[in-house]
C-alpha cells in the first residue's frame, strides 16, 4: 500500500486547468513528449520485483504519448513479467 509519505513530488502541467469541475482542459497540444524526457521515464520493470509499469510515459522507442506508445509499453511489461516469472512463454 502506497502512503502519502512515500511519495517523491509530483507535478501537475500548468495548461492543465480545471480538474475536479466539469470541464477540464489542456491548453497544450498532446502527442509530444518535451525535448529531453525520453530518459527520464521509467522502463516497464522497476527495481521492486513484483512492480512493472505501462503507459504512454514509460520508456520506449516510440517517443510519442499516443496509443501505440502504451502498446509497446505494455509489450514490455509482460515481457518483464514473463521474465520475472521464469516463464518460458513466449515473448511478445
Amino acid at each position: 500500500m502506497l502512503r502519502g509519505e512515500d511519495r517523491l513530488g509530483w507535478f501537475m502541467d500548468p495548461a492543465v486547468t480545471g480538474l475536479g469541475g466539469p470541464d477540464p482542459q489542456n491548453r497544450e497540444r498532446l502527442l509530444i513528449h518535451p525535448t529531453g524526457t525520453l530518459y527520464n521515464r521509467p522502463s516497464a520493470q522497476t527495481a521492486v520485483p513484483n512492480f512493472f509499469l505501462a503507459g504512454d510515459y514509460v520508456r520506449t522507442d516510440v517517443d510519442l504519448a499516443t496509443t501505440e506508445g502504451a502498446d509497446e509499453s505494455a509489450r514490455r511489461d509482460v515481457n518483464a513479467l514473463l521474465g520475472a516469472d521464469n516463464s518460458d512463454i513466449e515473448r511478445c
